[in-house]
């Protein structure tokens, strides 16, 4: 389902090849070879340099939640608390992050 600010819509894609890795996605992408539905904070640098467009920028698809899974015994555990937060933290500030910048593959020439 994607969402713009008046309405919604569900989408069905047609797929060529299918991944979970966005590196891949994004390395396809820029080569030419498709197009992919990425996280913002992913695609940011490649965007702003002009290597990706945007095709649907109003549009966004339903937010995901994310879940961290420990045992309940260690719940006060200082050190999963550490993370916990750093976690937390990470999340709330990845946007500002530019450490996923892909660049484009070499192109060899057939003989």
């Amino acid at each position: 389902m994607l969402h713009s600010r008046e309405t919604s819509q569900k989408y069905i894609s047609r797929i060529a090849v299918r991944t979970n890795d966005y590196w891949l996605m994004k390395t396809f992408c820029l080569n030419g070879l498709g197009i992919a539905l990425l996280p913002d904070f992913f695609v940011q640098p490649e965007v702003k340099s002009g290597g990706l467009v945007a095709i649907l920028p109003d549009w966004k698809p339903e937010k995901k939640k994310i879940y961290c899974v420990y045992q309940r015994n260690r719940y006060g555990s200082k050190k999963l608390r550490a993370f916990l937060n750093l976690l937390t933290e990470s999340m709330s500030d990845i946007d500002r992050l530019n450490n996923y910048t892909a660049s484009i593959l070499p192109r060899t020439r057939k003989s």
